[in-house]
């Protein structure tokens, strides 16, 4: 499977690069991570690994409202504290401003929706900040 990932991956590069530029290399590895995991829920089942889809699929749709909610407050947050925008710290607010409350956002509504790996992942940085 991870043979085949990085030939669609390698397959992809050019074309995607040529057409999209730096975003069809993003695209290239998203479109190939997406043929892994669908090869992945297809062939684990018949391999004796039960792999549980009504959770995979709860989970997909409490992360994926999350990240639309998380995206669409970055869209809509606007951070002009400077009337020209010029200059290098407007440009640095105004980048990471929003990018920095969505993924806020983002994970406190993933944590409030239930999802566990992100639950386990705050519990284990609490626990370790506990202990020093």
């Amino acid at each position: 499977i991870s043979l085949l990932t990085v030939a669609v991956n390698i397959l992809l590069y050019w074309p995607l690069g040529k057409l999209m530029s730096f975003a069809g290399l993003a695209a290239a590895t998203s479109v190939a991570g997406l043929v892994n995991a669908a090869l992945l829920l297809w062939l684990l089942p018949s391999r004796g690994v039960p792999v549980p889809f009504r959770q995979l699929g709860i989970d997909f749709c409490r992360i994926t409202l999350a990240a639309v909610v998380a995206f669409g407050a970055a869209k809509w947050l606007r951070f002009d504290l400077w009337p020209d925008g010029s200059g290098i710290i407007a440009r640095f607010v105004n980048l990471v401003g929003p990018l920095s409350v969505a993924g806020l956002l983002y994970a406190l509504l993933c944590y409030v929706s239930g999802v566990k790996e992100l639950r386990k992942l705050i519990d284990k940085a609490i626990s370790r900040f506990r202990r020093s």
